[in-house]
């Protein structure tokens, strides 16, 4: 894929997530292929997907778009201690159920590429009092993120979208995370088709065609779980 071809995928991304951040949901009628009645609420996939009533209901309502593809902090087994880095972070929903299970003391770091997610998430998180989460702006190619500072790496569903797994995310997944820390990059996958076609579940996934839907081993840097 040509540079500017990139850039057009990326902005193509980054304006259907804004208009969700901005409430017109994940997709247009059209890229789903029903009307817009017939969608489900976004607490409705997430309980398809992973998430739970318990956790569901302990996060901000606004938090909680409806479009990821799984639950990485089911999976991620978080303790108390940990800093988390959460790629693609959203309104925050991944992070602030990463935030419960590490620790008020404790540093959960989203980043987002799109300036109304990124609104959206600050927002959710001074009106639910998380003052141990902080979203930044920036793109997982080019983390915002210091060296050696982090101990978990989460994402979800959002390496699907980057060209630029191995010299890009995988670089800054190995250069961000601490001496030490455990495991590699744990990540919400599921198979969709493209164009915005139903899950198996029916979470609606909005994503250009030329999206890769493969995620390499070496995306982690020791291997993607």
């Amino acid at each position: 894929m040509t540079g500017h071809a990139n850039a057009d995928v990326k902005q193509a991304v980054r304006d259907r997530y804004a208009r969700a951040a901005e409430g017109s949901g994940c997709c247009e009628p059209t890229c789903c292929g029903s009307e817009p009645e017939t969608e489900l609420k976004p607490d409705e996939i997430s309980r398809t997907i992973g998430y739970s009533e318990e956790g569901l209901a302990h996060v901000p309502e606004d938090a909680n778009l409806g479009l990821g593809c799984g639950n990485p902090t089911a999976i991620a087994s978080l303790t108390p201690g940990q800093t988390v880095l959460d790629l693609g972070s959203g309104a925050g929903i991944d992070c602030f159920l990463a935030a419960v299970q590490v620790g008020s003391e404790c540093r959960v770091i989203g980043v987002d590429m799109t300036h109304e997610m990124i609104d959206k998430a600050r927002a959710n998180a001074e009106n639910g009092s998380y003052d141990n989460v902080e979203f930044r702006l920036g793109e997982i190619e080019a983390l915002p993120v210091a060296d050696a500072t982090v101990d978990v790496i989460v994402s979800n569903c959002v390496l699907n979208l980057s060209r630029r797994k191995d010299k890009g995310v995988g670089r800054g997944v190995a250069r961000t995370k601490a001496r030490g820390a455990r495991g590699g990059l744990r990540h919400g996958l599921r198979s969709t088709g493209t164009n915005g076609t139903r899950g198996q579940r029916g979470g609606c996934r909005c994503v250009p065609t030329d999206v890769p839907r493969a995620v390499p081993a070496a995306a982690s840097g020791r291997g993607v779980r």
